[in-house]
């Protein structure tokens, strides 16, 4: 059986059409007769021809996909991938010390919120509002419906302001589901007497 052999110009010539596409994805035009004559030029010049080691031959491909894809030597390959590729990553994170706590925002806790739009003679922090819910870095505070960033907000103390302004919380059954509650509040403001 007489194989012929390839050169990489061969290869090329009689895959023109593919290698014309990726030279037209990389905004470059190309004809046959002209790369053909520049890539005979070039290879002779700086004695860049067909790889010693390579090959285009399928059946020594296949051999070397058999060889590499075994079991024993895809988890060799996968090893130095995980030793090169992930465990220096890891090790850069750890080395920059360890995670940062949590906020100190609790449910329940009494805080200003910064307002976005600052205007003159207004103060920066508007509220007390009362946190209802947390995640690691946002809260959900009574009267606001977006969630707030923990960095957007500032504790109060529960002493500065007084207890008529406490809101006050009912649950009530859901009238569809009994499985759900719902949560009403109001806030008890003090009562003024006209004389």
């Amino acid at each position: 059986m007489g194989q012929t052999q390839s050169t990489p110009l061969s290869l090329m010539l009689s895959r023109f059409s593919d290698v014309r596409e990726r030279a037209h994805n990389l905004s470059t035009d190309i004809q046959r007769g002209k790369f053909q004559i520049y890539c005979m030029s070039e290879w002779q010049t700086f004695d860049a021809g067909w790889p010693r080691e390579g090959t285009f031959h399928l059946p020594i491909i296949l051999q070397l996909l058999q060889v590499l894809f075994t079991t024993k030597e895809r988890e060799r390959i996968q090893e130095e991938a995980r030793k090169s590729h992930v465990w220096p990553k890891l090790r850069a994170f750890y080395e920059t010390g360890p995670p940062p706590d949590p906020h100190r925002y609790r449910p329940g806790d009494w805080v200003f919120m910064r307002r976005y739009q600052h205007q003159t003679l207004q103060p920066r922090w508007k509220g007390p509002y009362i946190v209802i819910l947390t995640t690691p870095t946002a809260l959900s505070v009574d009267g606001i419906t977006p969630w707030v960033h923990y960095t957007h907000v500032q504790p109060v103390d529960p002493h500065t302001f007084l207890k008529d302004f406490v809101p006050e919380w009912k649950s009530q059954p859901d009238k569809d589901n009994p499985l759900k509650l719902r949560l009403h509040h109001y806030h008890l403001f003090p009562t003024s007497k006209t004389p």
